[in-house]
């Protein structure tokens, strides 16, 4: 179980759609009925604000997504969460000014590893062990707590539905309602890795068709919104991202390789 205040990561997209569908849509995870539109914090952190029973819980203040001041009006069940800290999580140790304001045991001789990026080793109450430090130069010999460390923030990609998601960017022309090669087990395997994908299009005479599309696909992509920009750090389209086509291997070696300097691993 969760404590309330605790910080805690909502499950990728593909991993929640690794659970059983429901009937009418969405996906049965634990004893709760995840709705398509909760796929928007997938990959965001929240904190527990209150328990609902039967292993639900309510949430709080979303971050590391492109907003989430709605996401008190779900019930989150414990299986769609995981703790934001755990053995095997990478972190990076706070800028000095929140790492001395929310850790007293931080102090100035600690201040050369802000910034720097470690991996949990081990947890025991708030104490953590890190390893595999992004650099290693000057003392590390230090005792570290939870309130030292920070998340991870997942990497936000939109992503054009029409040329970029299908093969063809037209409505009527033939591949529109074909997915794009290596599309999905690109997504799958970037979703799973601390991306999160937003479906954008403009196009409002087939976006009822785009959105059930990306759903027979059981593409890990938020679909909600899709006529509005959402402040992403990335933007998918035909040319994008430095490649001459749209390519999703060349994609996902893209952000595989921007995921490990992001980790500075």
């Amino acid at each position: 179980m969760f404590r309330e205040g605790q910080l805690v990561r909502i499950k990728s997209a593909a991993e929640i759609m690794s659970y059983p569908k429901a009937p009418d849509g969405g996906w049965n995870v634990g004893h709760t009925y995840f709705n398509p539109s909760m796929l928007f914090y997938c990959g965001g952190y929240a904190t527990i604000s209150g328990y609902r029973g039967n292993n639900r819980y309510e949430l709080a203040s979303a971050f590391g997504i492109p907003g989430g001041e709605l996401i008190r009006r779900w019930d989150w069940d414990e299986e769609m969460l995981e703790p934001a800290f755990k053995v095997g999580t990478r972190v990076r140790i706070k800028d000095w000014e929140n790492a001395h304001r929310d850790a007293l045991a931080f102090v100035s001789s600690m201040r050369h590893l802000c910034g720097r990026y470690a991996t949990i080793e081990r947890i025991v109450g708030n104490n953590i062990g890190l390893k595999d430090w992004s650099n290693t130069e000057g003392d590390l010999a230090w005792r570290y707590s939870i309130d030292m460390v920070e998340p991870i923030m997942p990497i936000t990609v939109s992503v054009d539905f029409d040329g970029t998601i299908t093969k063809s960017a037209e409505h009527g022309q033939e591949g529109f309602n074909v997915l794009r090669e290596n599309c999905k087990e690109s997504m799958d395997y970037l979703s799973k890795r601390g991306v999160s994908f937003y479906l954008l299009t403009a196009r409002q005479e087939y976006l009822a068709e785009a959105i059930d599309l990306c759903k027979e696909w059981d593409l890990p992509i938020c679909t909600g919104n899709p006529t509005v920009k959402k402040i992403t750090n990335w933007y998918i389209e035909d040319r994008a991202v430095g490649v001459s086509d749209v390519n999703w291997v060349e994609i996902k070696n893209f952000f595989t390789a921007e995921i490990k300097k992001q980790r500075g691993e």
